[in-house]
């Protein structure tokens, strides 16, 4: 009898700690929905500006698509290489046009990470932030 009371018990504490485990896991899956979805809707902010300014740096008057050797928002040509941002947040990976030349944007590394990671509770802080760097790029004559 006692074995059967202790498997019981065994039992009875493992289904506990599965059910909090379980629901520590929903809870955390829900903030990182609400984190995903405010990441997007920076992402899509910023998509209209990036988009402009890459079609003015590179798509523009040009017979060959050259290899971009700067970051399309503060100008900045990188040693360790640019990182490759996808511009439309909306398409996905399996998308024809995720991975075009038009879709993929040169940044370094820090425009990169202002625009894909940077926590604010306001949107436009993260948008000003990066208009602010292309305007200071501009006034010193890093874009051309």
């Amino acid at each position: 009898m006692s074995m059967s009371k202790a498997w019981r018990t065994r039992r009875a504490k493992k289904a506990v700690k599965t059910r909090k485990e379980r629901e520590f896991h929903e809870r955390l899956s829900e903030i990182s929905k609400r984190e995903v979805g405010a990441r997007r809707k920076i992402q899509g902010m910023v998509a209209d500006r990036l988009k402009k300014w890459w079609k003015q740096e590179y798509l523009e008057g040009r017979p060959s698509r050259p290899i971009p050797i700067k970051c399309i928002v503060c100008g900045e040509k990188e040693r360790l290489g640019l990182a490759t941002h996808h511009i439309d947040p909306k398409t996905k990976r399996g998308d024809k046009r995720y991975n075009t030349f038009e879709n993929r944007a040169p940044l370094c590394g820090t425009c990169h990470n202002i625009i894909t990671y940077k926590k604010s509770k306001k949107p436009e802080d993260i948008l000003n932030a990066i208009e602010s760097r292309h305007s200071s790029a501009l006034k010193q004559g890093l874009l051309d």
